[in-house]
């Protein structure tokens, strides 16, 4: 069982005090999960991941602080990386955890969808279990991988925002006296389309830099999640899964094959995001300066175009299929739909829910928002540097044009 009174108790006082920077329409503070309210098994085991996870990023830290992580009881799917005095903090809603969940659960029932199609017709669910040992159909245990990177991936975001120093920037936005020293005051990055208000410059216009940042976690975190990633690829490599361990089988296979490994970091970062989204309607990609974060779908066909470019130079020429790899997160969603509602919902119909449709018709204009976001971080870049705690190698300067260092 997970042991963390003592950060409960340090984040519950600061809850307590400060929960309306989190989100001002909350009447109460928020319960920490394992406070008042029990673990089920899989909550356990994605708070055992994020401890890990944060484990192996502080020890990369130049002036080591402490971070801790906890569930948040809440029903939004949201993310928090908050900055006190004393420590640093990421807090994840279980809406969010659980959401990640039934997705990633809806893998089995498309699994055997697809074993179900003729012979002979494309097929990327037989495709994807081509080769498994012992003929194994642990379909679960394929969920439970994509759940792990996608779960991996929203830790890493929040990371991101502590250990390249976005608090240096979002001082000055979010504090009411940009030339105070903000030692008590507390900051506080919301994931949530619903409840984050647009960041704001001291004219009272929409300002990029909230963006920019958001680009710069989401950047950072696909680099942290596609080495934590390869570094589980290496140790499977150096050791022998038993017969009738099969969720060793299964990761084993997914992991150390190279088309299935990138298939499962691409399918497993776009749910993480996805199930980020509350409220479809405020998705729509429009008027993208004036908002405290870029809209969802416009970051997945970032992140899937910056996975494309990652696997293509180390695999030039190899084909690489992103539409068949949104086709197979989209039915996630769309199986999940069926189960809660026993209604039926098109591919088409799902395609425009998630507004992929509108993401590939408008895809060039988001890169050109991504320029600005990039020009606006290099602005950004020197104010944020005096409080960088990672490592150079964990900060990847996309804006500057480098490659990832990791």
């Amino acid at each position: 069982m997970i042991n963390s009174t003592k950060n409960k108790k340090e984040l519950h006082a600061w809850l307590k005090k400060y929960f309306k920077k989190i989100n001002e329409k909350l009447v109460e503070p928020p319960r920490l999960l394992g406070e008042t309210s029990k673990y089920n098994a899989q909550q356990e085991e994605f708070e055992q991941l994020a401890q890990m996870l944060i484990s192996r990023m502080f020890k990369a830290m130049l002036h080591p602080k402490e971070i801790k992580f906890s569930l948040v009881v809440n029903e939004i799917s949201n993310a928090w990386a908050i900055w006190p005095a004393d420590f640093y903090a990421v807090l994840v809603t279980t809406a969010l955890a659980k959401n990640i969940q039934e997705t990633c659960g809806q893998v089995e029932t498309l699994m055997r969808q697809g074993e179900r199609l003729p012979t002979g017709e494309p097929n990327l669910m037989r495709d994807l279990w081509s080769g498994m040992p012992y003929e194994n159909r642990d379909y679960e245990s394929f969920g439970g991988l994509l759940a792990h990177i996608a779960y991996a991936f929203v830790v890493h975001h929040e990371l991101a925002h502590i250990g390249l120093g976005h608090e240096a920037i979002l001082g000055g936005i979010l504090s009411s006296n940009a030339n105070s020293i903000i030692e008590e005051e507390v900051l506080a990055l919301d994931e949530s389309r619903m409840c984050a208000p647009a960041a704001q410059n001291a004219d009272g216009s929409p300002s990029l830099s909230g963006q920019a940042l958001e680009a710069d976690a989401d950047l950072n975190a696909l680099a942290y999640t596609i080495e934590f990633m390869q570094l589980q690829q290496r140790k499977f490599l150096e050791k022998e899964v038993c017969f009738d361990d099969s969720q060793g089988i299964v990761w084993k296979d997914i992991l150390t094959n190279k088309n299935k490994r990138w298939f499962a970091i691409t399918a497993g970062v776009a749910v993480g995001l996805f199930c980020l989204i509350n409220n479809f309607e405020s998705e729509k990609i429009d008027a993208l300066d004036a908002r405290s974060h870029p809209p969802i779908s416009a970051r997945v066909m970032v992140m899937l175009h910056a996975i494309k470019i990652r696997y293509l130079n180390e695999n030039p020429g190899a084909p690489f299929n992103l539409p068949d790899t949104l086709l197979f997160v989209v039915t996630l969603f769309g199986n999940l739909h069926m189960a809660k509602t026993r209604k039926a919902i098109s591919i088409d119909e799902l395609i425009e829910k998630f507004l992929i449709k509108e993401a590939v018709e408008k895809f060039e204009e988001i890169g050109m928002h991504y320029e600005k976001l990039s020009t606006e971080m290099k602005l950004l870049d020197n104010k944020r540097r005096h409080l960088v705690r990672f490592e150079e190698y964990l900060c990847w300067q996309w804006y500057n044009g480098k490659a990832a260092g990791i």
